[in-house]
């Protein structure tokens, strides 16, 4: 089996420290997932803040020589095979083209979305093709088997032609998650109580978002 080594751009704080608009703490959900991923290694990480990378090395067992605040300096002293790009979305146009530019790792894989505007989309995707570097984006909730199986549904003409998706909020199937994952929905939804005393239960929940209705047209026959 084909091992892979990773490294991450952009720890963010630590989760409980989570700063909406500015850092949503995702690398360590990326970190997370390769953890889950018996070909990976995460091998080094960095970020603008020290302290924030540090502590992510320490919670993924990151050796204290693959800890680094300059990106591209980490990319050429640790040479990861994946990035994980998990920084603010106005700055994962440079991070992805200076990534690329490199020429060190083989693929790239950055948080949603894409960039801020279609010109930086179509210059991170030159840079990829430039480079040779694989460039995806974690849209992850394709893979569900919700989605999937809405997928199905349409391609096999079930549903016929789609002319409007709704989404809706639900409860996270807590038993579905790894042990980290539900500690951190406990600590959320204990921290979401404490904000919303005197509000009904309902909105206290950690939203998932799924696929309720798709408005339909009468399929062929």
């Amino acid at each position: 089996m084909t091992r892979f080594t990773v490294a991450v751009i952009g720890t963010g704080p630590e989760p409980d420290n989570i700063v909406w608009g500015e850092s949503a703490a995702m690398a360590y959900r990326h970190g997370e997932a390769y953890e889950g991923l018996s070909q990976c290694d995460l091998v080094g990480c960095a970020d603008i803040v020290r302290e924030n990378a540090e502590a992510f090395a320490d919670e993924f067992d990151i050796a204290d020589e693959n800890v680094y605040e300059d990106y591209q300096e980490m990319l050429h002293a640790v040479e990861p095979d994946v990035v994980s790009i998990c920084t603010p979305v106005p700055t994962h146009a440079e991070l992805v083209i200076g990534a690329a530019e490199t020429e060190v790792p083989r693929a790239i894989h950055c948080e949603k979305p894409m960039a801020d505007t279609w010109a930086d989309c179509k210059r991170m995707a030159d840079a990829a093709d430039d480079h040779g570097v694989q460039l995806t984006f974690n849209h992850q909730r394709r893979f569900s088997p919700q989605w999937q199986e809405a997928t199905r549904l349409l391609e096999d003409g079930v549903v016929g032609d789609v002319e409007r998706v709704e989404m809706g909020e639900g409860d996270v199937d807590m038993q579905a998650c790894g042990s980290r994952r539900r500690r951190r929905l406990a600590h959320l939804r204990a921290r979401y109580a404490r904000r919303s005393r005197g509000v009904d239960r309902h909105r206290c929940r950690v939203p998932r978002v799924v696929v309720t209705t798709v408005k339909r047209s009468r399929p062929s026959q």
